[in-house]
């Protein structure tokens, strides 16, 4: 028996305990608790009219945590900007926003600054990046399976955004996924062969839902 194979855990029944259970161990199933579907909602539509307002449309938002009289909300902005926008709450309101956490700093709701930071091309809030995509939820298999459906239909936004998530959850992950990518780019006599050959070797590398680093060197 190979002792660094996978165990698999047996499966239990889902049930409306374990359900909720789940919610409430999720960022969004808290501040719903805490706050209410109505607020936690009005607070990502406040967020996505902002953000559309200063000239960026759909922008990807979901609950990133919460406190109890603020929702903070992460923000995609493309595949390549992520942002982490508080929002108060007064009163049974939602205010306007007026700072957002992005490059490790504190800095003003504005059209100028964000705008800054997405020409940087820094990343932004990565995190915030990460968890407001559709794929954060996804196992790092499932993701991986992601980039290579993607890659297959050519759609390397989407591969990017998977990319990306795995960036936060599994680092060897996404160099796996980066590879694969990477070698199915090139075209024959675009890059040398030898360059083909390694990506192709890291593409091959096992990935597993336990992240490498967070289990035990045998």
């Amino acid at each position: 028996m190979d002792p660094k194979a996978d165990v698999a855990l047996p499966q239990m029944p889902e049930t409306p305990e374990t359900k909720f259970a789940e919610t409430l161990g999720k960022p969004d199933g808290i501040a719903r608790f805490i706050h209410g579907d109505k607020i936690v909602e009005a607070g990502r539509a406040l967020v996505i009219r902002k953000f559309t307002e200063l000239g960026y449309k759909n922008v990807q938002v979901k609950v990133a945590d919460v406190e109890k009289e603020k929702v903070f909300y992460a923000v995609a902005v493309g595949t390549g900007t992520g942002f982490k926008v508080p929002v108060e709450i007064v009163e049974g309101r939602v205010e306007q926003p007026q700072i957002i956490f992005a490059d490790g700093i504190v800095t003003a709701f504005t059209k100028e600054a964000i705008s800054q930071i997405v020409r940087s091309g820094s990343g932004g809030n990565k995190r915030a990046l990460a968890s407001a995509s559709p794929c954060y939820d996804l196992k790092p298999t499932e993701l991986l399976d992601v980039v290579v459906e993607s890659v297959k239909e050519g759609n390397y936004i989407r591969a990017e955004e998977a990319i990306n998530t795995l960036g936060e959850i599994d680092p060897h992950a996404q160099k796996v996924a980066i590879a694969h990518m990477m070698s199915n780019i090139y075209a024959p006599g675009q890059s040398p062969a030898e360059e083909i050959v390694a990506l192709q070797k890291i593409a091959k590398q096992q990935v597993r839902d336990t992240p490498q680093f967070m289990t035990n060197k045998i």
